[in-house]
């Protein structure tokens, strides 16, 4: 029986360590995960921020191109007012047409 107690003991004493390792294994993979958390927080912060920068230049870009044919626009109408009156009359008639159409 001693041999039983003693092997019991052992025992006890090898389960006690194994749940010591898995405890300190466990609190190394939550460090782990609190590191990778961080590290994917950044990188969609950074993300967000690249996307933001493409999306103010995009927009730049395209307010640019939009007030470059709007003084297009302006200077042709300066240089020709007869003509450019005469296309808004004409267009301004087909709008008209295809509006009143529809009732």
């Amino acid at each position: 029986m001693t041999s039983e107690t003693e092997n019991l003991g052992l025992d006890k004493s090898k389960t006690e360590q194994d749940v010591d390792a898995l405890v300190a294994e466990m609190k190394q993979l939550r460090a782990d995960f609190a590191r990778v958390t961080g590290i994917l927080n950044d990188m969609a912060r950074h993300g967000a921020a690249d996307a933001r920068d493409k999306v103010e230049e995009t927009a730049e870009r395209a307010w640019g191109e939009a007030k470059r044919k709007t003084q297009d626009l302006f200077e042709q109408i300066e240089e020709r007012p007869i003509a450019s009156a005469l296309v808004a009359l004409g267009l301004g008639f087909v709008v008209g047409i295809i509006f009143t159409s529809r009732r």
